[in-house]
């Protein structure tokens, strides 16, 4: 997950710390029209803005950012806690609205919430095949072992997890899990997904679950089970 944050007030900005302190990416703005010059850019799979974005209205902020990405998960802050606000909001097209006096921590569990929404997924424990993956302790396991991930290998494994059956290219997939200006070799993504098979191998798992499409990129989907031996 790598989330767009407007950092206009000081909610916003502690909302953005409390994301790091958590280990998800974040991308800083400091306006409405960086703000919507990243959305662009970075292709980030969420966006957190306060509703009253100076420069923008909540409806323009949502309709440049769904024709950007009609998938990106946004949630705004209402700093006046006006519930007329709030509902105004939503109507526009914002997943969700937080007051400006809710915690840091339970902003960034309704983002999450929302991304997993926005995947068809309920809970944040996905299972896939052998393979679960928990969005909240930002951990996954094979056949009930840990794996053993750095903080990128896990990020890419839950970009393809959340994308199942969805190709991600190389450009996005290095998008998702450096922040702009890095300038990493796209074959860093070929050694990540390397070592998420070997990984997946390790623990008895089916590695091509993570799927290899020619000169396009790579695909998570189900592992097929092999019939047993007669």
């Amino acid at each position: 997950m790598k989330v767009l944050v407007a950092e206009t007030s000081w909610e916003a900005m502690s909302v953005s710390a409390e994301l790091q302190a958590q280990d998800v990416g974040v991308i800083r703005s400091e306006d409405s029209d960086e703000f919507c010059f990243l959305a662009e850019l970075a292709e980030p799979t969420a966006a957190l803005f306060d509703i009253r974005l100076p420069g923008l209205s909540v409806r323009s902020a949502v309709r440049k950012l769904r024709h950007v990405d009609p998938r990106i998960c946004l949630v705004a802050i209402d700093r006046s806690d006006d519930p007329l606000e709030r509902a105004r909001a939503l109507d526009a097209g914002v997943d969700d609205v937080v007051a400006g006096t809710t915690d840091a921590a339970e902003t960034v569990a309704r983002i999450r919430a929302v991304v997993r929404r926005r995947a068809g997924r309920a809970t944040p424990r996905i299972e896939v095949g052998a393979l679960t993956l928990d969005m909240t302790d930002r951990s996954a396991a094979v056949c009930g072992t840990p794996m053993r991930l750095t903080r990128l290998e896990y990020q890419l494994l839950e970009f393809l997890v959340l994308g199942l059956g969805a190709l991600r290219g190389k450009a996005a997939i290095l998008n998702h899990l450096y922040s702009f200006g890095e300038e990493p070799d796209s074959r860093t993504v070929d050694a990540y997904i390397c070592r998420l098979r070997g990984e997946i191998a390790r623990l008895g798992g089916d590695p091509s679950m993570i799927r290899t499409v020619w000169a396009r990129g790579y695909m998570m989907s189900e592992a097929v089970e092999m019939p047993a031996a007669a």
